[in-house]
């Protein structure tokens, strides 16, 4: 995993703070408008800020590139790496029940629209039971977790 990680170094300040955008985002709506959520509409709002937060930051830079695989939303990184934004467990692993798709891209396979050789990240943020604490920022490559960024 470290040497996943000085693949993409230069992204690391991003990493840990779009998922970040999308908590802190979601944190400030009214608790009221909150309390009509469920867990999974929760998690589907700090998805699409954090969605947003990458487009603000990474749209126009150089070897970035987003692409839409039906419905796998994914940041290219030149040849160093394949990017995804989820909510995480705490042993760095998908809240939600794997789709094929989903699996693929954790075992690194072939996708037409991606580079072969790039590695496939997932960043996602892990949470207080409670849902209402930002514990920390997490890098997983195929179920290997780095804990990265720091508690809140």
């Amino acid at each position: 995993m470290e040497d996943d990680l000085r693949r993409v170094e230069y992204l690391l300040e991003d990493f840990d703070a779009i998922p970040r955008h999308g908590f802190h985002v979601y944190s400030d709506y009214s608790p009221e408008f909150r309390l009509e959520h469920s867990g999974r509409s929760a998690a589907n709002i700090r998805y699409d800020h954090m969605l947003a937060e990458a487009d603000r930051r990474w749209v126009g830079r150089k070897g970035m590139v987003a692409k839409d695989i039906q419905g796998l939303k994914v940041w290219i990184a030149g040849p160093d790496a394949v990017v995804r934004f989820k909510k995480m467990t705490e042993d760095g692993r998908s809240r939600n029940y794997p789709t094929q798709q989903e699996k693929d891209y954790d075992r690194g396979e072939t996708f037409p629209e991606l580079p072969p050789p790039a590695v496939r990240l997932t960043v996602g943020y892990f949470l207080d039971p409670t849902e209402t604490q930002y514990i920390r920022t997490q890098i997983a490559n195929r179920a290997r977790t780095v804990r990265y960024g720091v508690p809140q």
